[in-house]
C-alpha cells in the first residue's frame, strides 16, 4: 500500500512538472511573439517616416514605399536577432533599398543601412533629423556578357533572370585584410518589377547575404532604349558598410571599399535613430516572413 502511494505521488509530481514546463514554454513563446510584433511595428514605423526623392530633369519626384518589407532576416552570429529589408519605387522601378533592424538587446535604437538604386541623384530625409543628398547615381548598369536572347514571355524571362543571377558570387571583408566571408545569393529575388515607362521590360532585385542578413543588392533588368534591341544588364549596390567584391563567371566586376564614414553626399546611407513610439495596431506580416 505504501509503495503504491509513493508511486502515485511520484507520477503526479512528474505530470505537474510536465505541465509547469509546458506552461513556461507557452509563456516564453507568447513573450517571443509579442517581442516579434513590437520589433515589426518599430521597423515599419521607421520605414514609413522616411522620404526618398529623385531629381529628374531638375524636378523632384517622391518615391513610394513598398508597404511590406521584401525580406525579414536575422543574423545571430553578428548579434542581429531580427531585421527587415525595404524598397522604395518610382516610375515602376526600385530606387532605394534599406535594411532596418534593432540594435542588440539593451540598446534602444534602430539601425538603418542602405543605398540608392537610382540612376539619378537622390536624397533621403525624415522628420527625426535625417537629411542626406546623394550627388551621384546610386547604381551604374553594365551589360551582361554572353547574355541569353530575351524570351518572349515574362515567365520565361524570370527563368533567364535567375540563370543570370546564378553566374554571380560575392564575398566581403569586415576589415581590410581580415577574415573573408563568403556571401550567399538567395535563390529567389526579393522584388520583381516592370517599368515600361522607362524601358524596363523585366527586372528583379536579388540579395547576397551573411546568414540571411542582406549585405549587397543586385539588380538584373531587360532594358530597351528607344528602337534598340532589348539588352540584359545588371547593377550592384552595397547595403552594409564592409568591403565588398562581386564576381561574374569568377571574374571580378564590382568592388567597393569599407565605408567607415560615409559623407552626406554619398549614395550609401547609414544612420541610427531612437526607436519610434508605436501603436498597438497589429502588423500584417503575410509578406514579411523569413526568407525562402
Amino acid at each position: 500500500m505504501w509503495l503504491r502511494f509513493r508511486i502515485r505521488c511520484c507520477f503526479s509530481f512528474a505530470i505537474l512538472a510536465q505541465l509547469g514546463a509546458a506552461c513556461a514554454h507557452a509563456q516564453s513563446e507568447d513573450d517571443a511573439a509579442k517581442l516579434n510584433q513590437l520589433r515589426m511595428r518599430q521597423m515599419t514605423q521607421c520605414a514609413r517616416e522616411l522620404q526618398i526623392v529623385e531629381t529628374i530633369n531638375g524636378s523632384e519626384v517622391l518615391a513610394e514605399l513598398v508597404e511590406t518589407p521584401v525580406l525579414r532576416w536575422n543574423d545571430a552570429p553578428r548579434d542581429h536577432p531580427d531585421g527587415s529589408l525595404w524598397i522604395w519605387e518610382s516610375r515602376g522601378r526600385p530606387v532605394a533599398i534599406l535594411e532596418i533592424y534593432p540594435k542588440p538587446i539593451g540598446d534602444p535604437r534602430i539601425s538603418h543601412c542602405g543605398n540608392s538604386l537610382s540612376t539619378v541623384p537622390t536624397k533621403i530625409s525624415s522628420a527625426r533629423g535625417v537629411s542626406r543628398s546623394a550627388t551621384e547615381p546610386g547604381v551604374v548598369f553594365q551589360d551582361v556578357p554572353d547574355a541569353p536572347t530575351p524570351a518572349d514571355t515574362e515567365m520565361a524571362r524570370i527563368r533567364q533572370i535567375k540563370e543570370i543571377a546564378n553566374r554571380f558570387s560575392a564575398h566581403q571583408f569586415w576589415l581590410p585584410g581580415h577574415t573573408r566571408y563568403e556571401l550567399r545569393l538567395l535563390t529567389q529575388p526579393v522584388h520583381r518589377y516592370q517599368a515600361p515607362e522607362v524601358g524596363i521590360l523585366s527586372g528583379a532585385v536579388f540579395v547576397f547575404c551573411h546568414s540571411t542578413n542582406p549585405e549587397t543588392a543586385m539588380m538584373i533588368e531587360l532594358a530597351k532604349e528607344g528602337a534598340a534591341v532589348p539588352k540584359w544588364r545588371f547593377a550592384l549596390a552595397r547595403i552594409g558598410h564592409a568591403e565588398f567584391h562581386v564576381l561574374l563567371d569568377d571574374k571580378e566586376v564590382w568592388t567597393v571599399p569599407r565605408a567607415d564614414r560615409e559623407p552626406a553626399s554619398d549614395a550609401y546611407w547609414g544612420f541610427v535613430l531612437p526607436a519610434p513610439p508605436v501603436s498597438d495596431t497589429p502588423i500584417d506580416q503575410s509578406d514579411s516572413q523569413n526568407p525562402r
